[in-house]
């Protein structure tokens, strides 16, 4: 069978403005909403081709095109089989986002679980559940838990390492039903506590700026020379730090509060500012969990026995 070399339409969907009547989204933002959930999840299949040099390629079954090219240990996992769980639980009306990029090859998703917590300060957080995929090795699927900061103008959130924080690349015999169930099962159990508590954590301006410029989003490796035109993770953490101490030092304010929790939100905003792009969402998921568990470390690190003990009842 011959490869259909034309593209499919892209699908790059932003589902946060559907228009709504008391909370149900109209009939006919509905049916465009299933239409997009149709295009993410349009039939997938792996088969040999001796012609590409690792022997295999995954297509859409649908046009024929080629997606990626794989080897025969690649284990193929479906958008559809990823996602529709997700629709079936939460409701299609959840849906916030749905992104495919690189000719098919990535599935962004995120949806609204429905629940909020209270910050304090008028600052409330709204969960969503965020899902990845790939057909090719070169990014696992994923779920994590997000933070969607309700006061923020610049549309920040903050990936929860505490809640589901689910990976898996795609080799070998993936149990996709257990590990589906299990995300279900977990995000209940979510409340940010750890969030909670960097908001009862004060710091001064001081602290703050001293604790980000020790920062490092992204693993260095001091091997590695520069690469002219390509940033490395040397250079981004950089970037990261300066843009941090930028934002902290701006005037006191619910977007820039003398706590943990105002540190740890202009560290997602500069890691936002830096690692932008569609093909950047895992490193940037990642750059925040490392930015969350860097600050709590280090917050236990500085305490007393006793305070370390009553910090982590709090965050239990």
């Amino acid at each position: 069978m011959n490869t259909i070399t034309e593209q499919p339409e892209r699908v790059q969907v932003s589902l946060g403005r559907l228009r709504r009547e008391n909370g149900t989204i109209l009939a006919n933002d509905t049916d465009r909403v299933q239409r997009t959930i149709q295009r993410a999840c349009a039939p997938v299949e792996k088969v040999a081709n001796p012609a590409l040099r690792m022997g295999y390629e995954v297509r859409n079954t649908l046009t024929g095109q080629r997606i990626s090219e794989v080897s025969k240990d690649y284990t193929l996992i479906d958008n559809k089989r990823l996602l529709m769980p997700f629709v079936e639980h939460f409701g299609a009306g959840s849906l916030r986002e749905i992104r495919t990029y690189g000719s098919g090859k990535f599935l962004y998703v995120t949806f609204d679980t429905g629940r909020a917590f209270e910050m304090g300060q008028g600052d409330t957080i709204r969960e969503r559940l965020a899902i990845t995929n790939s057909y090719d090795k070169t990014r696992a699927f994923s779920f994590a838990l997000a933070a969607w900061r309700l006061v923020c103008s610049n549309g920040l959130h903050g990936w929860s390492s505490l809640g589901v924080d689910f990976h898996k690349i795609h080799v070998g015999d993936i149990p996709v039903e257990s590990m589906i169930e299990g995300v279900l099962a977990r995000y209940h159990q979510n409340a940010f506590n750890l969030s909670r508590n960097f908001a009862k954590t004060p710091m001064t301006l001081e602290e703050q700026v001293a604790l980000a410029n020790d920062f490092k989003a992204y693993e260095e490796d001091a091997a590695s020379g520069h690469v002219y035109g390509v940033l490395t993770n040397v250079d981004i953490n950089k970037r990261i730090r300066s843009s941090t101490n930028h934002f902290l030092v701006q005037p006191e304010s619910v977007n820039n509060v003398r706590n943990a929790w105002g540190l740890f939100n202009q560290m997602n905003r500069a890691i936002t500012r830096a690692v932008s792009g569609n093909s950047e969402i895992n490193k940037r998921i990642l750059g925040n969990r490392n930015a969350e568990r860097y600050i709590n470390d280090r917050l236990i690190a500085s305490m007393t026995l006793d305070e370390r003990n009553e910090y982590q009842r709090r965050v239990a």
